[in-house]
C-alpha cells in the first residue's frame, strides 16, 4: 500500500527499459505515466520519493526535472523536520554526473556511499563517477564491492544494476590486463542471464564475443 514503493518499482522498470532495451522514450513514458496516474501532491508528504525520482530523471537525461525534484525533496524534508544527507548527496552526485560534472559527482557519491544505510546502493553510481574522472582501478574495485557485498535487499538494485556492474568489470579488467578476472566477470554475467528475455539476448551474445576475443 506504499505509494513510494510503487513509484520505486516504476523507476526500476524505466531504468530496465533504458539500460537493457535501449528504449529511452519508452522509459520516460513509463515514468511520466505513473506520475500522471499518481501525482506526487496526492501522496502523503512523507511517502513522496523525491530523491529516487530525481536520480531516475537525471539518468533519463532530464536534468532540469531532476533538479526540480531535488529542490522539492529539500523543501519536503524541511517541512517534515527531517534530514537525509546521504540521499541528498546521492541525488546531487547522479545529477552532477548527468551534467558532465564528474569531479563534483565523485565527491558527492563517495560521501553518500560512506554514510548511506544501504551498503551497496550508491556504489554503481560511484563507480561510474570514477570512470568519468579517469580512475579505472577505483571504478572496477567499486563495481566488485557492489557485486560481492552481501545485502538482504540487494535484489532491488540488482534488477537494474548487477548486469551493468559485471559487464563493466569484464571490460575494465580487460583494459587493465587482468584477463583472469575479466573472464570470471563475463562467466558470471553469462550464467546470470542464461535465460534472459529474447529481446535482450543480444547483450548476452555481445558478451560471448568479447570473451572469445
Amino acid at each position: 500500500g506504499s505509494h513510494a514503493r510503487h513509484l520505486y518499482g516504476i523507476s526500476q522498470l524505466a531504468l530496465i527499459e533504458l539500460r537493457y532495451r535501449g528504449q529511452r522514450a519508452r522509459a520516460r513514458t513509463v515514468l511520466d505515466s505513473a506520475l500522471s496516474a499518481t501525482p506526487l501532491d496526492s501522496i502523503l508528504p512523507g511517502d513522496r520519493p523525491y530523491y529516487e525520482l530525481a536520480r531516475t530523471y537525471a539518468v533519463l537525461g532530464d536534468v532540469p526535472r531532476a533538479r526540480s525534484l531535488l529542490a522539492s525533496a529539500n523543501e519536503s524534508d524541511r517541512l517534515l523536520g527531517r534530514t537525509r544527507p546521504a540521499e541528498e548527496s546521492w541525488a546531487r552526485g547522479v545529477i552532477a554526473l548527468a551534467s558532465s560534472q564528474a569531479r563534483e559527482a565523485e565527491s558527492d557519491l563517495r560521501q553518500a556511499s560512506e554514510t548511506h544505510t544501504c551498503p551497496i546502493c550508491v556504489l554503481p553510481d560511484l563507480a561510474r563517477a570514477y570512470e568519468a574522472v579517469g580512475k579505472p582501478e577505483a571504478a572496477v574495485l567499486t563495481y566488485e564491492r557492489y557485486a560481492n557485498t552481501p545485502w538482504l535487499w540487494r535484489y532491488e538494485t540488482d534488477a537494474s544494476e548487477l548486469w551493468l556492474a559485471l559487464n563493466r568489470m569484464g571490460e575494465l579488467y580487460t583494459k587493465l590486463g587482468d584477463n583472469e578476472k575479466s573472464a570470471a566477470a563475463y562467466t558470471r554475467l553469462a550464467r546470470l542471464w542464461r535465460r534472459a528475455d529474447p529481446d535482450v539476448q543480444r547483450l548476452v551474445s555481445e558478451t560471448k564475443l568479447r570473451r572469445e576475443r
